[in-house]
């Protein structure tokens, strides 16, 4: 696994996340911004990783879940703030609750992580395993040799020891006339 790649697209996620809780992205951009993401996953799998495709997607949506998500959470006021559009929704939906709004809105942030992060897994692990499709993949080490290795020479047979009895030597005519 490439743990290196993986936790770079998590400071990535934090970017993004970052640049929606201070509306630069538009919060309604965020599939946008997801899809680009996923095809930025789709190209490394595919080029730099070498093997376990959807793994190592999976595991770029979980921490991209994860950071995106705590951001999320931990500056859910100043997302309100800088996002017109979605503190209106909210003040819609509060509107409609009966109880402590902001309370059970955070409550349901924390339980809903969770499942941000697996179905943020999942989405990237396709995209990964699409990518690893598209641009073939790379090859482990030990299959990326150019040349064949040679196979070792087989082994000598094993030297017969001289025998005792005297050895005699037929001469051939035209031998011992010279």
């Amino acid at each position: 696994m490439n743990w290196k790649g993986i936790f770079a697209f998590g400071i990535v996620a934090g970017l993004s996340g970052l640049l929606t809780i201070y509306g630069v992205i538009p919060a309604r951009a965020g599939y946008a911004v997801m899809l680009i993401i996923g095809l930025a996953v789709a190209y490394w799998v595919g080029n730099f990783t070498t093997g376990r495709p959807f793994l190592h997607g999976f595991w770029v949506g979980v921490v991209y879940g994860l950071v995106a998500g705590l951001i999320g959470i931990l500056l859910f006021d100043t997302m309100l703030a800088n996002n017109p559009q979605m503190a209106e929704q909210m003040k819609q939906a509060k509107e409609a609750f009966s109880g402590d709004f902001d309370r059970f809105t955070r409550i349901a942030m924390w339980i809903g992580l969770p499942f941000q992060m697996v179905v943020d897994g999942l989405i990237m692990g396709v995209f990964g395993w699409v990518g690893w499709m598209i641009f073939g993949g790379k090859k482990p080490a030990e299959e990326m040799t150019a040349i064949e290795p040679v196979p070792p020479p087989p082994p000598s047979p094993e030297p017969t020891p001289p025998s005792t009895e005297p050895q005699t030597t037929e001469q051939s005519e035209e031998q011992k006339e010279l």
